[in-house]
């Protein structure tokens, strides 16, 4: 008795946790589709996306679903998409682990950077830099916080977007994985690089 209880308790967590993923999907689906100019560049980022949670998914499942840590996903979601620029990435700072939503999210904004980073940012110049770095910040009084920054540098002027633009993967990096790991996010971009920094709340870590 006590092993088929077992047995339907594991059923009814992973039946909970596809739920969750495939409802993941469906809303990067909807919104990558309302952003998407073209069919073929809907499928480019779609695709990319999907990709991204299944790399983080990877990584929980190795982890026995106690979620992953920041490292593994720099190297998931960065290093493996970048494997000749790998030498031009510095990762700094701590090394927390994150629950299985946070893990999800946190990959997604990784994904969303190395994207940029490879089109229009510090990897299409061969000087350009990366730095990814996560701080725990631990104030008096206070829960502490995970603070991700992610710096590229480059020596050669960039384009900077103009100020209106809102594409979904800003809209993901300022909003949507802020949102989900309880903290905020900031994107800047400037003539010679780019800065985004997430906070995530005490409850996503450990």
């Amino acid at each position: 008795m006590q092993r088929e209880r077992t047995l339907k308790s594991l059923l009814r967590e992973v039946a909970h946790r596809s739920k969750n993923m495939l409802a993941m999907v469906l809303s990067l689906s909807a919104q990558t589709a309302r952003s998407a100019r073209t069919t073929d560049g809907f499928l480019r980022s779609f695709t990319g996306r999907v990709q991204s949670l299944a790399k983080s998914q990877d990584v929980i499942t190795e982890r026995n679903w106690t979620g992953a840590g920041f490292r593994d996903l720099v190297d998931q979601q960065v290093f493996k998409v970048v494997q000749l620029g790998g030498a031009r990435i510095e990762v700094t700072g701590s090394n927390p682990n994150f629950t299985p939503s946070a893990a999800l999210h946190v990959g997604l904004a990784l994904h969303e950077l190395v994207t940029n980073a490879l089109v229009h940012g510090a990897l299409i110049q061969p000087q350009g830099r990366i730095v990814i770095d996560c701080t725990i910040d631990e104030e008096a009084g206070h829960s502490p916080t995970a603070r991700l920054t992610w710096k590229e540098t480059t020596p050669e002027e960039l384009a900077v977007p103009p100020a209106s633009e809102r594409s979904f993967g800003r809209t993901m990096l300022e909003r949507v994985v802020p949102a989900a790991v309880n903290g905020t996010g900031t994107l800047s971009f400037s003539t010679d690089g780019v800065l985004y920094t997430l906070t995530i709340a005490s409850t996503e870590f450990y």
